[in-house]
């Protein structure tokens, strides 16, 4: 077993229902890492989420389950949310003119992932309201090498009401915003070598 896949299969400490209400970093995880984000409340992993690795969009772990986000179609921005052993947990919806999209588990749990008019700024909800709140700075504007303009922060309300599986809505998100961050980047890089 690679240092990866090691770091995809650590034991977790805490799980996102334990730290409601928390600030939560998402950071590069170890340098010898490829694609690999670590989010942590403080110095402590709730959540791995690794990127591109074996043909998948992004692989997640935390103490409560894994599963992959793979494509649905070629183009678009429908994925399917996969346990380890091919399994359909639920699918991801994305707009086809604005950012965000629906996410839709097989247990009927149901969410909408929003980006609000400042770009980085996100927002998890469902019939309740507001879940989760996510401030994504992996690409806002300009490109930088700087590790703490990479940094993504992810607020979970104190009281996530009537939404199951709450670990599975809010790491998905985590992807897909990482993913939209990564191709705007890739886009502006493209833009600033002509």
């Amino acid at each position: 077993m690679n240092e990866a896949e090691h770091a995809m299969t650590v034991d977790f400490s805490l799980g996102l229902r334990e730290v409601v209400g928390q600030e939560l970093r998402l950071d590069p995880a170890s340098a010898g890492i490829s694609g690999m984000w670590s989010l942590d409340a403080g110095d402590i992993p709730v959540a791995h989420l690794r990127f591109g690795h074996d043909g998948w969009a992004v692989e997640v772990a935390c103490k409560e389950a894994q599963w992959r986000l793979a494509k649905n179609k070629k183009f678009g921005w429908e994925l399917n949310i996969e346990r380890p052993d091919g399994g359909l947990l639920g699918s991801y919806y994305g707009r086809r003119w604005r950012s965000g999209g629906g996410i839709e588990l097989a247990n009927g749990t149901r969410a909408e992932l929003r980006r609000s008019p400042l770009r980085n700024r996100w927002q998890i909800r469902n019939t309740h309201g507001a879940v989760c709140d996510i401030l994504s700075r992996a690409y806002v504007g300009k490109l930088t090498t700087r590790r703490t303009e990479d940094r993504m922060t992810v607020t979970l309300d104190r009281e996530p009401s009537g939404i199951g599986s709450l670990e599975i809505v809010v790491l998905t998100a985590c992807g897909v915003i990482m993913l939209t961050d990564a191709l705007a980047a890739a886009g502006a890089r493209a833009d600033m070598g002509r």
